[in-house]
């Protein structure tokens, strides 16, 4: 199931909302601070609840590209999830 809903994509953005309270506000955190080498990252609503993430590219890019920028966080957020406990602890794995 993809952690990402409504995904809105405009001539220069990429928005989308999720669930702080399923994924944890960590590996959010983390995943869209990982992206801030490609875009910019603007993160509303409450820590506990709901939650609107919106990145811009820092390049001029496609419709494409906005849906792969989207698909990218979701991929990294996957990532960060696993280092993250259920308590939304940092596990070191290895």
């Amino acid at each position: 199931m993809s952690a990402i809903s409504r995904l809105t994509v405009a001539p220069s953005s990429v928005a989308f909302r999720l669930s702080a309270a399923e994924e944890g506000i960590g590996p959010i955190l983390a995943a869209a601070a990982a992206l801030t080498d490609r875009a910019y990252v603007v993160l509303s609503g409450r820590p506990t609840g709901r939650l609107c993430l919106r990145l811009r590219p820092k390049r001029k890019g496609t419709k494409k590209g906005l849906e792969r920028l989207a698909m990218a966080f979701e991929a990294e957020l996957s990532q960060r999830k696993a280092a993250f406990g259920a308590k939304g602890e940092v596990v070191f794995l290895g």
